[in-house]
C-alpha cells in the first residue's frame, strides 16, 4: 500500500465513492479562465497552427479548443457581451404624511425600486413581487439585444 494510504483512503481512490454516503463521488470539470480560452482560441487560429498538438501542449482535450472556438465565432467568448453589473443605490424612502386615526399593523410595506440608466429611469412603488421584477429583468435584457 502507498505511504500514508489508508485503508479506507485507498478504497475511495479504487472505487470513487464516498464511504459515509455510499454514493459515487462526483468529479468536478476544471473551469477555465474566460483569458486562457481566448487566448487558446486565437492560438488555434494561428496559420500553420494544429489545435490537436495545441491542446495537448496546454493538457487539455482538443474538443475544448473546437467548442471555444465555436463559441468565439459565436461572440460567446467576448467579455464585452458578458454580463455587466449595473450601479444600484438604495435609498430610505421619505416618511408618508400621517393620516388621521389609527394606522392598521395589517398594512403591507411599501416598497419602492428606482432604475436608473442611461436612457431614462424606472420607478415602481407597491407589491413587487419577485415574479414582476424578474419580467422587468428579462424586459431589460431583451432590450439589450
Amino acid at each position: 500500500m502507498p505511504e500514508g494510504y489508508t485503508p479506507e483512503r485507498l478504497e475511495e481512490a479504487l472505487y470513487a465513492f464516498n464511504l459515509e454516503t455510499n454514493l459515487p463521488v462526483k468529479k468536478r470539470r476544471p473551469d477555465w479562465p474566460l483569458e486562457f480560452r481566448i487566448r487558446m482560441t486565437e492560438l488555434s487560429r494561428e496559420p500553420g497552427a494544429c489545435v490537436a498538438e495545441l491542446a495537448r501542449q496546454h493538457g487539455i482535450n482538443d474538443n475544448l479548443v473546437f467548442n471555444w472556438r465555436n463559441l468565439h465565432r459565436q461572440g460567446l467568448l467576448d467579455p464585452a457581451s458578458r454580463a455587466t453589473l449595473i450601479p444600484v443605490t438604495v435609498e430610505p424612502l421619505s416618511p408618508l404624511p400621517r393620516q388621521t386615526g389609527a394606522v392598521s399593523a395589517d398594512l403591507p410595506p411599501v416598497i419602492s425600486c428606482r432604475l436608473t440608466l442611461p436612457g431614462g429611469s424606472l420607478s415602481l412603488t407597491g407589491p413587487l413581487t419577485p415574479e414582476l421584477l424578474r419580467a422587468l429583468v428579462s424586459a431589460l435584457r431583451e432590450g439589450e439585444a
